[in-house]
């Protein structure tokens, strides 16, 4: 998930990777995308590897439930079908009062925020399940839902959020959120660079956060199912529009509504 707008934005996810948001969950069960099994050695992963590099939000194979846990679980995620019903495309969610939190991110989406979003505060309750950070296929007000981000109030600890333990909330560092004057924010250095100081911020006129609040990405969007699971952080299905994964240098992204190479 990614953070974004300034913890601002709702404080979410953001820009590039950073928009990231960039998300989250069982995120880190990425590890597998792009590498072929067996000994047949190495595939090309078309840049999917690259989203991931540099920041390790701690790993978490999907561990299973018993019968009880999962019906939760199952509850809480089919709670998510009417605001996927509600929000389409991001036009829709335009139309609603939501802004753009940062550019679109190969993996991860372009994240949109509305004032009425609500922060998971212990577990996720179905107040907080209706109104989650939304996330697009696409940089442009024709693309597609293709999954959803819950924030938390916290930067100190994740929520106990969904049932059972998959659900593994991940925080972003080093953001830097610059406000647009018709509302949203940009992320022009990315985030959890490592290198992004308060003075190259303020440069731009912009707010560095340190350490932006905890957050987890949730892929029930039919057609967006993540083959890594339902709250990985990154989705292989997000893809540039040449089908990689490959962004532009971060000095490039500035106020780009997306960080592909193509398109």
């Amino acid at each position: 998930g990614h953070p974004a707008g300034g913890h601002a934005a709702g404080g979410h996810p953001a820009g590039g990777h950073a928009a990231g948001g960039h998300a989250a969950g069982g995120h880190d069960q990425h590890g597998a995308p792009g590498h072929a099994h067996g000994d047949a050695g190495p595939a090309d992963d078309r840049g999917l590897s690259l989203l991931t590099s540099g920041h390790d939000h701690g790993t978490g194979e999907v561990v299973a439930l018993d019968a009880a846990t999962q019906a939760t679980l199952d509850d809480q995620l089919a709670a998510t079908g009417e605001v996927i019903d509600r929000y389409p495309t991001a036009a829709d969610a335009l139309a609603a009062g939501f802004t753009r939190q940062g550019p679109f991110t190969p993996g991860l989406g372009t994240h949109y925020i509305a004032p009425a979003t609500q922060p998971v505060v212990g577990t996720v309750d179905r107040a907080e399940l209706s109104t989650p950070v939304l996330v697009y296929d696409g940089p442009g007000p024709d693309a597609p839902l293709a999954g959803l981000m819950y924030t938390s109030r916290s930067t100190r600890a994740a929520p106990e959020g969904f049932a059972g333990p998959n659900d593994h909330w991940h925080q972003h560092e080093d953001v830097c959120v610059v406000p647009r004057a018709g509302g949203g924010a940009d992320t022009p250095f990315g985030v959890d660079r490592g290198d992004v100081t308060a003075a190259m911020c303020a440069g731009v006129g912009g707010e560095w956060i340190r350490r932006i609040q905890y957050m987890v990405h949730v892929w029930t969007v039919p057609g967006h199912e993540n083959p890594d699971g339902v709250f990985a952080e990154v989705n292989p299905a997000i893809t540039c529009p040449d089908g990689t994964y490959h962004e532009v240098d971060w000095r490039e992204i500035g106020t780009r509504t997306s960080t592909c190479r193509s398109g």
